[in-house]
């Protein structure tokens, strides 16, 4: 499990950082050294070797992967708010976002191969809210936008192949959103 703690049981206790956490031997280990990290969802890779997760600096983030095997991290991608990154259940693309508060036309989701090579704009968008979230089978991620033109909230899922999108259910500022991908034929024959 990874997650992102104050651990106070040092002296001096240590900052808010990255850890990763073995449920069978309650070991806690600490990879994000002493800089915050944090983790979004679908941080882990498909094989669960390796984890991706965000470290911040001053005016800049850090897209970085965690070598469980190896105790080491190397980075993929950087820049004033980038964060959010999400490993595609196929294992061949990290997607993450870009948000520039104070430019919201300079808003966008990238994608880049977990190499570091091949790093590419998927597409732009108004604001960010959350990261994307991918389908089981890779070629879909949903997340949470405005409609063009417009104040309403909107969950949206865009397929990969193309970019076309469609959007599914209108949200408001206040609404939850986290949302999850399920593959069931069972839940199709109801």
């Amino acid at each position: 499990m990874a997650l992102s703690v104050d651990n106070r049981e040092g002296n001096p206790p240590a900052n808010d950082a990255l850890h990763v956490l073995d449920l069978r031997s309650g070991t806690l280990r600490r990879i994000g050294h002493d800089e915050f990290a944090y983790v979004t969802s679908q941080c882990w890779s498909p094989d669960g070797k390796e984890i991706v997760y965000t470290l911040n600096k001053p005016g800049v983030q850090t897209i970085r992967i965690y070598s469980m095997q190896q105790g080491t991290s190397r980075d993929i991608a950087s820049g004033p708010s980038s964060h959010n990154a999400t490993w595609s259940p196929d294992g061949r693309w990290i997607a993450y976002s870009v948000y520039r508060p104070s430019a919201t036309e300079d808003c966008a989701y990238f994608l880049i191969r977990p190499s570091g090579q091949e790093q590419r704009v998927l597409f732009r968008t108004d604001i960010i809210y959350r990261e994307l979230v991918w389908s089981p089978d890779s070629r879909f991620v949903a997340y949470a936008g405005y409609a063009p033109g417009s104040d309403e909230l909107r969950l949206w899922v865009r397929r990969l192949e193309d970019g076309a999108e469609d959007w599914f259910a209108s949200l408001s500022e206040t609404d939850v959103l986290s949302f999850q991908w399920v593959q069931s034929r069972d839940l199709l024959k109801h």
